[in-house]
């Protein structure tokens, strides 16, 4: 059974599958930065900051090793996600679900800031990655049509614009001002300063 013999299975299973597609690539787009960033602060935290030269010391196949040891490792949580949600416990199951994630690609983002060069080294990580970026362009594409999409990213932008506005603006002066406040000692109370 093919889709040419059946075009129906394609109209009812490409949009869903878009959807989901979407949905990964938006996490990915709007998190990715970030959880790389967050991810390299944290590897530069005593605990863990022999972890990247060590990385940057791997070959090409030790780096891919521990690129897909993330992937592999957070399975079984993932598994315990979908028996919560199963179990009649939904939140948490999606709790752990997007722990799990944010995890994850914050991990896989940092590995991969660290040891791209040696990844695309290796011919079939290389193939796979250039597919991964065709499909990456396939949504986009098939998003950058949707009206909603459009909108929604226009409407995040605007948000991330304000929030950045805000940041050198009052709302980081009185924040400032109510650390400082709880920091500095004093006698008897009093508020914080204006």
């Amino acid at each position: 059974m093919t889709a040419r013999r059946h075009p129906w299975l394609r109209r009812v299973f490409t949009p869903p599958l878009m959807l989901a597609a979407a949905a990964l690539v938006l996490f990915e787009e709007l998190a990715w930065d970030a959880l790389q960033r967050l991810a390299g602060w944290l590897a530069r935290r005593p605990p863990l900051c022999w972890v990247e030269p060590w990385v940057r010391g791997l070959g090409p196949w030790g780096t891919l090793t521990l690129f897909l040891i993330p992937a592999a490792g957070l399975i079984p949580v993932k598994l315990a996600a979908v028996w919560l949600i199963g179990s009649g416990h939904p939140l948490g199951g999606l709790a752990v679900l997007l722990a799990a994630k944010v995890i994850g690609t914050a991990t896989a983002a940092h590995l991969y800031a660290i040891g791209k060069d040696k990844l695309l080294s290796i011919g079939w990580f290389a193939w796979a990655h250039g597919k991964a970026l065709a499909l990456q362009a396939l949504v986009h594409g098939w998003l950058n049509r949707r009206p909603l999409w459009v909108w929604a990213v226009a409407t995040i932008r605007r948000l991330a614009r304000r929030l950045r506005a805000l940041r050198g603006g009052w709302l980081t002066r009185r924040w400032r001002a109510a650390r400082r406040w709880v920091r500095e000692p004093r006698s008897g109370g009093g508020m914080p300063p204006r």
